[in-house]
This record gives C-alpha cells, structure tokens and sequence, in this order.
C-alpha cells in the first residue's frame, strides 16, 4: 500500500482532537507545534511526527503498521518544511531506546543517559560547532572558567556574577543561553551582555548554541512521571555540558548565582553541582547581589517594568541594559509585557 503525510491543521479542533487521541495511546500529552504531520491507513491516523522550532518531536507509529516506512515519510517532511524555514540543522531529544530509530533516519547521536539522549541531524554539528568556539577564546593559560546566563535582561547581577568570577580565574567565557524562549530576543541579549563585558579583558561572552539546553524547549513528553522531568533534563543538560562541552573547551570551574527566589532554578543547580562532584569540573557558587534588601534578578526587573516602577527597574539593570529598554524595541517589549501581565 503506498501511503503519503499530510499536514493537520493544528488549529481545527476535530484534527486536534484526532492528534491528542492517537498520542494517548503512547501514555503522551500533546500540545501544539510549529507543524505536525501524519499518515492515515483507512482514514485513522496510524503516525505522528512533529517540529518545534528545529527540534523534532512526537515520532510514533502505530504497533500493526511498524516497518512500513511511515516514519521516514513523515521525517522527509518535516525536513523539507524545516529547510525551507532557514534551518540547517535539527534535532530530537528522545530515549535511549530510540537511538537506532533515528539514528536510520541518518541523525547522529550527541549525547546521551540511561534516560535521554540529544540526537543532530542537518549540516550542523557539536564538533564544528565547539571548533568554531575554540577559535574564538584564546590558548589557555591558566585557570578557566565559565559561565551560563539567560539575561532576560541582563541585570547587575549578571553583571556582578561576571565580575566577581573573572577575578578568580585567568579566563572566563560566558555563554549566553541562545534559544529563543525568552522575552527578550536572543541577538538583544547576546548585544547587551558582549557590549556591558567589553571592559573585562579576560571575558570572552559566546553564543549559547543549541548545546547550551534551555528548560523552556527540552520537551517532556516522553518522560513519563513529572517528577522525574528535572532530573531527566538535568542529566542531559548537565552532563552534556560537563562531559563534552567542559572537557573541549579545557573548562576547570563553572560559576553559579545563589537563587533565592527561583526554587526551580536552585533545584537544578544543585542537581547540576551533584552531577559536577562525581567529575573533574568544579562549582563556585556566588552570592546573589541584593538592592536594599531585594535579590536582584531579572524576574523582578520584569516585574518593576510591568508595574510601571521605572526608577526601581533601572536601579537593578546596567547602562547597556536601560539604553536597549529606551529604544524603540525596548519600548515595545514593554508594552508588550504590559499588555501580557
């Protein structure tokens, strides 16, 4: 039988609902994608495959209709919509199990857990990527160390985090978290941080990449206990970067702010020193910067900017920061914090 994939119309409810149903039977919760296509037998949805940004995810065929090929009609167009989209390359993060599933459909395995693994695909890939990072930061001379920040926006503490660890080490590179999740856009933020770090010789501010994984686009739907969803991204995240990242680019401590306000944020990094003890990587954690008596953060900036209370913002972010935030870009980003509060 031949069969073809076709596109749903995410935003009809009857194939929603088509969607949703099929997905449950994998003990999976579907939410909406960029595109999500399938394959019928008898007009009954038999395979799924989805994209989110360029990340692929929701591959399931069903049990009577294995070995059929329908996975690899549904990838082909996914790809096709993604390269016509711009992307270069994608990725999906499933099981471990799933590996030789993907790895057939020509991906290639970047790393992974007894719970998870990141798989590539495209005209990327982790080694030219880490190269193209190796090129960029001069030979190493003595101690070295590295930061993650999200700098949505990028606030004194950011600011004070980076001072306060590049006095410590010879070097520090800072990766700025590159997926587009946050408020503020991603090539906003990088700007904002590499021109604030200029006065520091020894700070090298770096793009994120798709290596650095951001919590807001590490799906979890194949993680079946929610519980488990932190530590499971934890360990992919984690080790990732200690394993591979850490070890090319000769990282010997990785520094990290005090989060007293963001429970979820703390959990994680401590989940993360956890991973960093069983390794030669060491941690630094840094106490948060307070203004009188508040946790500077970039959450509470936000806040501030929602609620009108400029002078109060202003007193936490860095010149780079307030200039961005009074032009017209940043003057519509607050508007439209506003208008979602």
């Amino acid at each position: 039988m031949i069969y073809f994939a076709e596109e749903v119309n995410i935003n009809d409810k009857t194939e929603f609902e088509e969607v949703s149903d099929f997905l449950k039977s994998f003990d999976v919760v579907y939410s909406r994608c960029d595109l999500t296509m399938v394959v019928r037998h008898e007009g009954a949805i038999v395979a799924t495959g989805s994209a989110e940004g360029n990340t692929l995810k929701y591959f399931f065929v069903h049990a009577d209709h294995q070995h059929e090929g329908l996975a690899r009609l549904i990838f082909n167009g996914l790809v096709q919509y993604l390269s016509d989209k711009g992307y270069v390359s994608y990725f999906a993060f499933t099981t471990p199990e799933n590996i030789l599933i993907f790895a057939a459909l020509g991906m290639v395995l970047v790393y992974n857990t007894e719970r998870a693994c990141l798989m590539e695909g495209g005209f990327g890939s982790y080694s030219n990527w880490i190269s193209r990072i190796q090129k960029k930061i001069p030979k190493k001379e003595g101690k070295r160390g590295a930061v993650v920040m999200n700098c949505n926006p990028m606030t004194n503490g950011h600011r004070y985090l980076v001072e306060t660890a590049s006095k410590e080490v010879s070097d520090l590179l800072v990766f700025v978290v590159q997926e587009d999740s946050s408020l503020f856009p991603f090539e906003d933020r990088y700007r904002i941080v590499k021109n604030e770090l200029k006065e520091f010789p020894n700070v090298h501010v770096l793009m994120g990449g798709p290596y650095i994984i951001s919590k807001a686009t590490f799906p979890t739907y194949f993680i079946k206990k929610r519980d488990e969803m932190l530590d499971v991204y934890t360990g992919l995240d984690g080790g990732l970067f200690i394993d591979k990242i850490a070890r090319d680019l000769e990282i010997d401590v990785r520094f990290f702010g005090s989060e007293p306000t963001d429970e979820v944020t703390e959990v994680y990094n401590s989940k993360l020193r956890e991973l960093m003890k069983k390794s030669s990587l060491e941690s630094r954690t840094v106490e948060r910067l307070e203004l009188n008596g508040v946790p500077v953060s970039a959450s509470v900036v936000r806040k501030f900017l929602t609620e009108d209370r400029i002078v109060e913002a202003y007193g936490m972010i860095p010149e780079n920061t307030v200039k961005y935030l009074e032009s017209e870009e940043g003057k519509e980003l607050i508007w439209k914090m506003k208008r979602e509060a």
